[in-house]
C-alpha cells in the first residue's frame, strides 16, 4: 500500500522501505545515482547499517547533498532523493531514511517525451520504400514508441513495417525495426501520428533505450521530489 501519489510517482508507506532496501543488498540491486553535478554512476549495494546503505563505484566525491537514486526490484522501480557521504575511515554511502518513491504501475515504462526534447526518429525505410523522414516523438517505452510524421500527406497503415534510428543530438542512435500498430490524424494540419512495435533493437539497443528512458524519469523525479 502507499500513502501518497502524484501522476507519475506513488510512495511507499514507511512500515514497508525497509523491505525494498534489505532486497537491494540481498540481490546486489545495482542503483542508478544521478549525482548533482549531472553525472551519472553505478552503485554496488555492500550493506546496510541502520539507515545508511554503504555502496561501492568507480569514482566518487567526498559528499554530494542531493543525488537521485532509481532501482529495480522485480518490475518496480524505485526512486529516492537523498544525500551521498563519506565515513572518516573512506567508506561511501547513502541515506535511507527518507521517502522512497516507486513508478506507477503499468506494462512498460512508458515517458513522455517533453516538447523541447532533442530525441527524433529517423527513418530510412517504411513500408517498402526507402526514405528519409525525422518523425517527432510523442512517448517513447522499452516496447516501442508513438511518432508524429512532418509531412501529413505521408501514407502510413497498420502493419507496414519500418526502420530506422532513435537518436538525440549527444548520445548514440538505437537502430530499431518496427511495425505500425494503430495510426491517427492530429491537430488542424492531420498530421499522422503512429504507434510503433518495436521488432528488433539491433545491439545493445535495448540497453541504451532503458538508459534513454531512465534519464527522463529522473528529470521527472528531480522536479517532483524538489516539492
Amino acid at each position: 500500500m502507499a500513502d501518497e501519489k502524484s501522476s507519475d510517482f506513488e510512495k511507499i508507506e514507511s512500515k514497508d522501505r525497509d523491505i525494498y532496501w534489505d532486497a537491494v543488498v540481498e540481490n546486489k540491486v545495482v542503483l542508478l545515482t544521478q549525482l548533482s553535478n549531472g553525472t551519472t554512476v553505478m552503485l554496488t549495494p555492500l550493506q546496510r547499517q541502520m539507515q545508511q546503505l554503504f555502496v561501492s563505484a568507480n569514482s566518487l566525491p567526498d559528499k554530494d547533498p542531493k543525488v537521485l537514486v532509481s532501482f529495480s526490484i522485480l518490475k518496480e522501480r524505485l526512486f529516492i532523493s537523498t544525500q551521498l557521504s563519506k565515513t572518516p575511515d573512506g567508506k561511501h554511502f547513502i541515506d535511507t531514511f527518507g521517502d522512497l518513491f516507486r513508478l506507477q504501475r503499468r506494462e512498460n515504462f512508458r515517458i513522455v517525451i517533453p516538447e523541447e526534447s532533442p530525441i527524433g526518429v529517423f527513418l530510412n525505410q517504411l513500408g517498402d520504400k526507402n526514405v528519409k523522414i525525422k518523425a517527432k516523438v510523442i512517448d517513447l517505452s522499452l516496447g516501442g514508441t508513438f511518432i508524429e510524421f512532418p509531412d501529413p500527406e505521408t501514407v502510413v497503415s497498420i502493419g507496414d513495417t519500418l526502420s530506422g534510428i532513435i537518436s538525440t543530438d549527444k548520445e548514440i542512435g538505437i537502430q530499431f525495426k518496427g511495425i505500425v500498430k494503430h495510426t491517427r490524424e492530429f491537430g488542424p494540419s492531420k498530421k499522422i501520428r503512429a504507434g510503433v512495435y518495436f521488432e528488433k533493437l539491433v545491439g545493445n539497443g535495448l540497453g541504451e533505450l532503458n538508459k534513454l528512458i531512465m534519464k527522463y524519469y529522473h528529470k521527472m523525479f528531480s522536479k517532483f521530489s524538489a516539492f
